[in-house]
């Protein structure tokens, strides 16, 4: 082989970030409001839905998408979405995570507690 060319088989560094990116024509979104893991040893399953009234009127938990990926995937998204909230959170103030427990109807949600401000040094 000339001293200028390449090896085809040699392996090459290339990022995502480097990719172009194409949207396929089965793209779809979804709004989700909740979202339930299904794992195993393999893999991490997460089944995207929507929480809200069904044509009936009733509460209802409607599943509209699941992704699957490797652990190392979701590892890598958790890390991903954990700087983003961080992010966010330092640029719009802090977010609170919702009561677990429904509440009654016409109660009113307990407010968020604020986090404990820093002592001052004595």
């Amino acid at each position: 082989m000339a001293e200028n060319e390449t090896d085809p088989l040699a392996p090459t560094e290339v990022t995502v970030d480097d990719l172009p990116v194409r949207r396929s024509p089965v793209y779809r979104s979804f709004f989700a409001n909740a979202i339930n893991l299904v794992t195993s040893h393999m893999d991490v399953r997460m089944v995207f839905g929507e929480v809200g009234p069904d044509e009936k009127g009733e509460i209802a938990h409607e599943q509209v998408a699941s992704v699957v990926m490797s652990w190392e995937h979701a590892k890598a998204l958790a890390a991903i979405l954990l700087k983003n909230v961080r992010d966010h959170e330092q640029r719009f103030g802090p977010l609170y995570l919702m009561p677990k427990a429904p509440q009654a109807e016409g109660s009113t949600p307990p407010a968020p507690k604020a986090p404990d401000a820093p002592k001052a040094a004595s």
